[in-house]
């Protein structure tokens, strides 16, 4: 995500990466090396087992059921165009991401309103699927929260 004061530099690196991509796929191609079908990060996403495995923790946690279409949204969101090998990585620049996506939905929409309240809880189990600290779980969720700005809690950040 562009924030509009990155440097020339950076911003050259952006455009020019998709052409270093299918330049390195004809490299290794021309070496006789095969390469995964390509494939969209942002169709047929199966959210149901994210959803339960979800809903389940945190039917053991808080003893109460969340609500389902609030769970499902948060998946999809959380799962479109990553990785599936990241989808349990709540760092706080991340959580901060889905935050502004999350605030783009139709706000006084239910679901709207029962995902940004079940957020916290979200990046709290994905951080202990990930296996972090709590130390680092909770500055993921202080985002969610408003208690710390990603940028401000970055020793390498420039603002």
């Amino acid at each position: 995500m562009l924030r509009g004061t990155e440097s020339r530099t950076v911003l050259d690196n952006w455009f020019r990466a998709r052409r270093r991509i299918h330049d390195l796929a004809d490299a290794l191609r021309k070496r006789g090396v095969s390469l995964p079908e390509a494939r969209s990060l942002y169709h047929d996403l199966d959210t149901d087992p994210m959803a339960a495995a979800f809903t389940g923790w945190h039917m053991r946690r808080l003893g109460i059921e969340p609500d389902p279409e609030a769970v499902d949204a948060l998946a999809r969101e959380w799962m479109e165009g990553t990785l599936p090998d990241t989808w349990h990585s709540p760092s706080p620049h991340r959580v901060q991401f889905q935050l502004t996506l999350i605030n783009d939905w139709i706000p006084d929409d239910p679901i709207t309103i029962a995902a940004k309240a079940l957020l916290p809880e979200w990046v709290r189990w994905h951080g202990e699927q990930a296996g972090l600290t709590e130390h680092l779980v909770n500055r993921a969720v202080a985002v969610v929260a408003g208690d710390i700005r990603t940028v401000s809690g970055c020793a390498d950040s420039r603002t």
